[in-house]
C-alpha cells in the first residue's frame, strides 16, 4: 500500500511539474559582468504589473501577457522585424519567462514574493558558476537570466520589476555594439531568428526546440507579419518606456574609472571571456577552426592562453592577427612595439580587460603565459605573491578549460625563473 502511495504522488509531482513550471536556464548576455546597473529617477516605478490575473503568456490580459508585450514592443521600437522579435521572445519564453519579471533561477512559481529577485529571492547556483558583484558566484535572474544576476541590478532592487529596463540592459551592454547585429537584422524566418538569437546572445550549446514553437506563437499572437524591420531605430539609444520616468540608466563597468580609458571597455572583455568559463581543452594549436568560431564558439574545441585572449577581443571587435596567429612572445613584442594589438601600460594603469604577459625566453606559449584582469593590477604586490584576480586559458591544471584564477597561483612557476612580466591593453580598430 506504501508503494502504491509513493508511486501516485511521484505521478502527480511529474504531471503537475510537466504543467506549470517553465524551462528555466541561465543565459551567458548577457553580457555577464560583476557591475551593477544604477538608475537615477523615479522609485515608483512598479514594472510589469499591468496584467489582470496570473496565466499563460498567450492568453490576453495575464499579467505574462502584459510582460511578454512590453519585451515586444521594445524590440519593435529597436527596429527589429516581427520575426527578428518572435526571435528573442521565443527564447526569453524558456530562459526567465514573462510570469514574473523578476525570476530567480531556480525559482519556478508565479508569485513574486516567493520567486522574485526584487523581493530578496537569491538565485540558485551550481557548479561553474561566475562571480559576481557579491564576491561570491550567482546564478541567473530576470526575463533574459542575466549571469551572474548582479551585472543587471542587487538583490532588492526595484529595476528587477520593469521589463523594458531588463531589455534595455540586454540593448546597451551588447546588442547595440555587437558585430552580429547587423546579420541578425537580415533574418527572415522565425526558426533561424530563434536559432541566432540562441547562438549570438544565449551562446548556447543545444537549442530547445520548444524555444522555436513559442517564437512561432508570439510572431502570431503579436502580429509579427505587419512588423518590418528599420535601420534608423535600431541605431536610436531613445526609447519611450511606458514603465519608466526621466530614468537613466548606466552601466558601472562602463565609466570611465573602470574602462581603463582609450576607449577600452573592460566590461565588454571580461563579460564575455566569463560567458564561456569551462570551454576548450588546453592544446598549442592556433587557428579559428579549432575553437568553432568567433561568434559561435564550440565548447569542446582546443586552444592555448594566448587563442583564448585572441578569440576574446576578436569577438568584442578590437585588432588580433589573422586567424589567433600570434603568440606569448609576439604580444609582448607587439604591446612594447609597434601596437597594432596591443599596447603596454604601466602596471599602476592595468586595470580589468588589460592583458597580462609573461614570458622566460623564446617565442612559443611552452616559456610563456597570458590572461586576462578581471580587476585592477595590484602593482604593490610581489610578484610571485601578487593575487591580481585573471581569467585564462590553462594555468590551473585542477580546473576545466577557461577559469578564473590568481596572478600568483597560475603564473608562479614562470615568475620563479628569469623573468619578464608586461601589462598591456587591446588596440581598437581604426
Amino acid at each position: 500500500m506504501k508503494n502504491k502511495i509513493l508511486k501516485i504522488v511521484f505521478l502527480l509531482v511529474v504531471v503537475l511539474g510537466s504543467i506549470s513550471l517553465p524551462q528555466t536556464t541561465h543565459a551567458n548576455f548577457e553580457n555577464g559582468n560583476r557591475c551593477v546597473t544604477s538608475t537615477s529617477g523615479s522609485d515608483s516605478d512598479s514594472g510589469d504589473d499591468s496584467g489582470t490575473a496570473d496565466g499563460s503568456w498567450e492568453q490576453a490580459g495575464t499579467k505574462a501577457h502584459a510582460n511578454a508585450q512590453k519585451i515586444w514592443n521594445f524590440w519593435k521600437k529597436k527596429g527589429f522585424s516581427g520575426v527578428q522579435i518572435a526571435g528573442v521572445v521565443g527564447n526569453v519564453a524558456h530562459e526567465g519567462n514573462f510570469d514574473i519579471p523578476d525570476r530567480a533561477e531556480g525559482h519556478y512559481g508565479s508569485s513574486e514574493k516567493e520567486n522574485g529577485i526584487s523581493e530578496g529571492v537569491v538565485p540558485s547556483v551550481g557548479a561553474g558558476y561566475p562571480i559576481g558583484a557579491t564576491g561570491q558566484p550567482e546564478g541567473g535572474g530576470g526575463h533574459y537570466q542575466f549571469t551572474p544576476y548582479t551585472k543587471f541590478a542587487k538583490l532588492g532592487s526595484s529595476d528587477w520589476k520593469s521589463s523594458e529596463k531588463q531589455s534595455q540592459f540586454v540593448w546597451d551592454s551588447e546588442v547595440k555594439k555587437a558585430t552580429w547585429l547587423a546579420s541578425y537584422k537580415k533574418i527572415d524566418t522565425v526558426e533561424e531568428a530563434v536559432a541566432k538569437w540562441f547562438s549570438y546572445y544565449e551562446r548556447g550549446a543545444s537549442l530547445n526546440p520548444e524555444k522555436i514553437a513559442s517564437g512561432k506563437k508570439a510572431y502570431e499572437i503579436f502580429g509579427g507579419s505587419s512588423v518590418s524591420s528599420s535601420d534608423d531605430s535600431a541605431l536610436s539609444d531613445n526609447t519611450d518606456d511606458s514603465d519608466s520616468t526621466n530614468n537613466s540608466t548606466t552601466n558601472a563597468c562602463y565609466n570611465s574609472s573602470s574602462s581603463g580609458g582609450d576607449n577600452v571597455s573592460a566590461g565588454k572583455i571580461v563579460d564575455f571571456a566569463r560567458t564561456i568559463k569551462g570551454y576548450f581543452t588546453y592544446v598549442q594549436v592556433h587557428g579559428e577552426k579549432y575553437i568553432g568560431s568567433v561568434n559561435s564558439p564550440d565548447k569542446n574545441g582546443t586552444t592555448d592562453c594566448s587563442g583564448f585572449v585572441w578569440l576574446v577581443l576578436a569577438h568584442e571587435g578590437y585588432s588580433v592577427p589573422k586567424d589567433m596567429q600570434w603568440y606569448t612572445k609576439t604580444m609582448e613584442d607587439d604591446a612594447k612595439g609597434k601596437h597594432q594589438y596591443l599596447k603596454e601600460v604601466k602596471p599602476e594603469e592595468a586595470k580589468a580587460g588589460d592583458i597580462v604577459i609573461v614570458n622566460t625566453g623564446g617565442g612559443s606559449g611552452d616559456e610563456g603565459h597570458t590572461a586576462i584582469l578581471t580587476e585592477d593590477w595590484k602593482a604593490k604586490e610581489s610578484d610571485t605573491q601578487n593575487t591580481t584576480k585573471i581569467i585564462q586559458m590553462g594555468g590551473d591544471p585542477s580546473a576545466n578549460g577557461v577559469n578564473e584564477s590568481t596572478f600568483s597561483y597560475s603564473f608562479l612557476s614562470l615568475v620563479q625563473k628569469t623573468h619578464t612580466i608586461t601589462l598591456a591593453r587591446a588596440v581598437e580598430k581604426k
